[in-house]
């Protein structure tokens, strides 16, 4: 059992048979009292009802004659190309030279934010959909494989927020769920065994493009501007993203955002964030490409 007295900035993170509490903002409160075993929290559907329950009853009692079931901001993810971006093709690295990488041209497409009650909550920005990846390389030529996610049949999704990624980053992420389980139903497509799939597992809406890295594996962890390579994510990417116009301060800008709208001011309280993701039709999948060596 723990006890929080004046408690502010904590989180809920259940363990075996223990919770540890740290980071999230919330309302200063008097007493929280949580005891938790593996036994009853060993479901994440139950970790999130004990997460979201503290000092909500009123709140939860005001929304129960709600019939739409949410009340929050709602992130679509359309099928309107508006710009072009680059992306990490993974598996193409020249191994020559620690750290490098080739990038691919890829469609970027219109992701609009808006709220089911406040009307005026609305803006937009880019994401990247198309997620290349190397199947195999003969001479300077390769066969690429598309990873993209696209949805089976149903194509909503509720956001979980995630406070840092990639890890070591300054950039927040926001990761899609459907019944309480990251493992996603997809159209077929390809997965990074190079096999496929119809389904998709930790799905997120990150930062995309050219990025600063603040900690990057191929670089000893120090600092670095790269391009990001997916496995089928959504990567936020800005208008003119470039090696020297990085997109880390869009993402931050735009989760930020999203997640103060989601804070509805009560005890690890926040609304719940919907995610729509409109199909393509005939997506891409296999194709060939000259590699630059």
């Amino acid at each position: 059992m723990a006890i929080i007295k004046n408690a502010k900035n904590i989180n809920i993170q259940v363990a075996q048979n223990y919770t540890s509490l740290s980071k999230i903002s919330h309302e200063e409160s008097e007493e929280v009292i949580i005891e938790a075993t593996k036994q009853n929290l060993e479901l994440s559907s139950q970790k999130r009802t004990i997460m979201q329950g503290f000092g909500r009853e009123t709140k939860e009692k005001e929304k129960s004659d709600n019939s739409s079931g949410h009340e929050g901001p709602i992130i679509t993810i359309t099928n309107q190309k508006v710009g072009w971006g680059y992306i990490k093709l993974i598996g193409a690295d020249d191994r020559k030279f620690k750290g490098s990488y080739i990038t691919m041209g890829i469609p970027l497409y219109k992701m609009l934010v808006t709220h089911s009650a406040d009307k005026t909550f609305k803006f937009e920005t880019m994401v990247s959909r198309d997620s290349w990846i190397v199947n195999k390389i003969e001479g300077v030529q390769a066969e690429v494989y598309n990873c993209a996610f696209e949805p089976k049949n149903n194509n909503e999704y509720e956001g979980v927020y995630i406070d840092v990624y990639p890890h070591n980053n300054d950039t927040a992420a926001y990761k899609l769920e459907q019944n309480n389980s990251d493992t996603l139903a997809s159209g077929e497509r390809y997965n990074d065994k190079r096999e496929k799939v119809s389904s998709a597992k930790s799905i997120m809406i990150h930062v995309g493009g050219y990025y600063h890295n603040e900690k990057d594996a191929t670089n000893d962890n120090k600092p670095r501007t790269r391009a990001g390579g997916s496995l089928g994510c959504f990567g936020i990417t800005n208008k003119e993203n470039s090696f020297n116009n990085p997109s880390d301060n869009e993402t931050k800008n735009i989760i930020n955002k999203i997640r103060q709208k989601s804070d509805d001011d009560t005890i690890f309280g926040y609304s719940t964030v919907k995610i729509i993701i409109e199909k393509r039709q005939d997506v891409e999948r296999i194709k060939k490409v000259n590699l630059p060596y």
